[in-house]
């Protein structure tokens, strides 16, 4: 039999069938299958193979796409929950595991595969990041020393069981070390308990709608919403159970009530960051190159439509939280914009809310991993030396010109209107002049 490699376990013939059609034409598909139509077209292909392994969404696309395409995918994904996985499979697969065979998806994060049937609906995240890591980086402030339970799933099943009550219970031994550690960490090291929402959407901090923290056979925390329709939203996040916790065994009960979803819950070992360990660590490690910076800009004027092309983009050279200059201009890893924050004001900010949410103030995606652009942190150190400098202009070629509010000012008395100023909007020229004739 022929080897079978799990990180290929997408059939080509539905890849090429995809990647052989227009834009038009996916972005029809993802309309027609309710999916997101951003990215370029890898992208795109890429959020349509992922939708078709769920049997549910291959039904949805008949009609859509060639029935002898979408029969030999349903085929292939079919044999392939049949295949036992090799040692090496074994050894790259790291899932909240209830299955243990069929088709698997691939964390963009951590690159281990975790079973489509174990993930369920979380599969459905553009991009995809398995609960495990979205569990330990759900807070950059609180890093997670070490594991003290992985993460396991709390399901509902109203089949079985008839009052739509689900228990998942687990065990673990705070050993004498750990609580050393937090004992003398002066307040740095705590225990936290995190829980997920395997809905597909979800990226922070969910409590099930309903029901009860038990540890050791002690209420911890009693979980509710509100039924008042004009309430405050519940504002959940990690559930800090140092106190609670006794040296030796200690047990673990998450208990859910008329709650359909799925969550997946693991308990830490934190260690609090300090806001400038943070910002190090971040400019340390997590800045990208010039070069690469700017085959991320070239690529971002690069328009999918053939009759477009954009020949500069306008950025704000000013931080949307504090409205000064950049410092450290900074934007989420897995952002598809240009226009960065200010990375000390960013840290600052989740620091004092009380709820952190980690979501990017220009697109809203989730920033648990941040990255420093070098090209435009080196734009900056030139801004600083231009009176009143507002935007930046970059240009195809990767070249820049910093406008200056002054000289927009002088622009705008030239020409006797006012010229708007645009953030992150690309200039269109046509390929082919249009020539306008008046009619009378």
């Amino acid at each position: 039999m022929e080897n079978y490699n799990i990180n290929n376990y997408r059939p080509p013939d539905m890849e090429d069938f995809l990647l052989n059609k227009s834009s038009a034409e996916l972005k029809l598909y993802c309309k027609k299958l309710g999916l997101s139509q951003k990215g370029n077209k890898e992208k795109v292909v890429q959020t349509i193979i992922t939708n078709l392994n769920a049997p549910e969404n291959r039904q949805k696309a008949d009609g859509l796409l060639p029935k002898d395409v979408l029969d030999a995918y349903s085929r292939y994904l079919e044999n392939q929950s049949r295949i036992p996985p090799s040692t090496t499979e074994t050894r790259n697969l790291r899932c909240i595991c209830l299955n243990d065979q069929g088709p698997c998806q691939q964390c963009s994060k951590c690159k281990y595969l975790q079973h489509i049937k174990c993930i369920g609906d979380h599969g459905k995240l553009k991009p995809y990041f398995c609960p495990l890591c979205i569990l330990e980086k759900i807070n950059p402030l609180d890093f997670c020393a070490e594991v003290l339970i992985s993460a396991w799933v709390v399901r509902q099943n109203f089949s079985s069981n008839c009052t739509g009550i689900d228990t998942a219970e687990k065990s673990f031994e705070y050993k004498i070390a750990t609580k050393n550690l937090v004992d003398t960490g002066q307040g740095r090291y705590q225990i936290q308990i995190r829980c997920l929402k395997l809905d597909g959407q979800s990226l922070m901090m969910t409590w099930p709608l309903r029901g009860y923290l038990v540890i050791n056979g002690k209420i911890a925390m009693k979980l509710e919403t509100s039924s008042n329709p004009n309430s405050k939203k519940r504002k959940d996040e990690p559930l800090n159970i140092t106190t609670i916790l006794t040296l030796g065994r200690n047990t673990i009960s998450l208990i859910k009530c008329a709650d359909p979803s799925s969550y997946a819950v693991s308990i830490y070992l934190v260690y609090i960051k300090s806001e400038e360990q943070l910002i190090e660590e971040i400019v340390k490690k997590n800045k990208i190159p010039i070069d690469k910076s700017k085959e991320f800009i070239k690529k971002i004027l690069k328009s999918d439509d053939e009759e477009l092309i954009s020949d500069s983009i306008r950025l704000s050279l000013k931080c949307p939280f504090t409205l000064t200059l950049l410092d450290i201009p900074t934007r989420g890893q897995y952002c598809e914009h240009i226009q960065c924050f200010n990375l000390s004001s960013y840290i600052q900010m989740q620091r004092s809310s009380r709820v952190n949410r980690w979501k990017c103030p220009l697109c809203k995606g989730f920033v648990y991993d941040m990255i420093v652009d070098s090209y435009l942190e080196q734009i900056m150190k030139e801004a600083k030396n231009v009176e009143e400098a507002e935007n930046v202009e970059i240009f195809s070629d990767s070249s820049y010109r910093i406008l200056s509010c002054a000289k927009e000012d002088k622009v705008q008395k030239n020409h006797e209107r006012p010229v708007g100023v645009q953030i992150e909007l690309p200039k269109k020229n046509t390929r082919a002049e249009i020539e306008c004739i008046d009619l009378d």
